[in-house]
């Protein structure tokens, strides 16, 4: 299955735990629909804005470096309330731990996440995927494409 198939899936209404996700074809109040792509996840933003009609000035595309991510996530939670729904996205290497690269740590993330008021999908198709579910309680949902010791996901 291909990461934009899944990607698909997640963002159309699927239930999870009993929850259901925000329609994300359907604009939230003053289009409240924010993401984080990181490395290879960039490769997202054009069916987020032409499939789904996210507003591309909310689509943030970056490397992975650490100042960076961690200025777009604060800036995020300032802005961002509980109408919104954040999507944070990697692909790529990363080590056990990490949400990509070798520094830029789960806990960090999680630290911003516990301060974005928004519903937050965070879909990461890397190696060691699978620490974020433990790695980052804050987050409503958590797609990890392999589980924390397999090296295959991104």
């Amino acid at each position: 299955m291909g990461t934009r198939w899944l990607l698909s899936l997640v963002l159309v209404g699927v239930a999870w735990g009993g929850r259901a996700l925000p329609r994300a074809d359907a604009a939230a109040p003053e289009d409240g629909r924010w993401a984080v792509l990181v490395q290879h996840s960039a490769g997202l933003n054009e069916p987020l804005v032409q499939r789904y009609g996210w507003p591309e000035d909310q689509i943030y595309v970056l490397d992975p470096n650490k100042e960076k991510i961690e200025k777009v996530l604060q800036e995020l939670e300032k802005k961002l309330t509980g109408n919104d729904l954040l999507l944070l996205s990697s692909c790529g290497h990363t080590l056990s731990g990490c949400f990509i690269g070798t520094d830029v740590q789960l806990q960090e993330i999680q630290r911003h996440l516990e301060k974005i008021q928004a519903f937050k999908v965070v879909f990461q198709s890397t190696c060691h995927s699978g620490a974020a579910i433990c790695g980052l309680p804050s987050a409503d949902i958590v797609y990890a494409a392999c589980r924390d010791g397999e090296f295959d996901g991104g």
